[in-house]
């Protein structure tokens, strides 16, 4: 098989070296050769490591806990949000800045309404890495707010291309394409609100 469940030699897969960077964003690597990343980021310059998770089956929670205790080890921070739209602000500044600088992350909305409460425009503050921020936000204009909104979040958060897994994942407790969805709809409730006349 191409994908081995088991590397027995990780490091044949890796340089000796990275480039000169601050934050490492790990997707769809070998579970093996994860580990051994947080010593190579950190001897490379690296200060931080962020590893999306789409899908159970991407990353065990024994294997994300070996590669934190080695991101302390090293001192590096470090993030695994799961999926990786529930990305958000926390106690460490580089990952802080990532989302601040590329606006991605968990969704975060600025409607603008008019006096009828319907959106007349949405400035996307925070986009979810797949970009459906920006799909649903573009979607959202003319619609009131309430109800119709709501709709407008599920039928365009639907038809988007969510990458993230259907199957259940126990360590959620649902499919992190449910969660993904639910970011959406918070999005919509949590949104910063500017009334405009119009």
């Amino acid at each position: 098989d191409f994908y081995q469940l088991f590397e027995d030699e990780p490091l044949n897969y890796l340089p000796n070296r990275f480039e000169q960077h601050d934050l490492a964003v790990v997707i769809g690597v070998h579970q093996d050769i994860l580990v051994e990343l947080p010593r190579l980021i950190k001897e490379s310059g690296g200060k931080a490591l962020l590893v999306p998770c789409e899908s159970k089956d991407w990353l065990s929670k024994w294997t994300r806990e070996m590669v934190i205790e080695e991101c302390e080890k090293y001192g590096l921070q470090y993030a695994f949000p799961k999926p990786f739209c529930t990305l958000n602000h926390g106690k460490f500044s580089i990952i802080n800045e990532f989302i601040n600088e590329f606006k991605l992350g968990k969704p975060k909305f600025r409607l603008y309404v008019n006096n009828d409460d319907i959106i007349v425009d949405v400035k996307v503050i925070i986009s979810a890495p797949c970009g459906n921020g920006y799909n649903i936000a573009k979607h959202l204009i003319g619609n009131k707010l309430g109800e119709e909104a709501k709709k407008s979040v599920a039928k365009f958060w639907h038809s988007y291309p969510c990458l993230g897994g259907m199957h259940i994942d126990n360590e959620l407790g649902d499919t992190p394409l449910h969660i993904g969805g639910y970011t959406h709809y918070s999005a919509l409730e949590y949104a910063e609100i500017v009334k405009v006349e119009k």
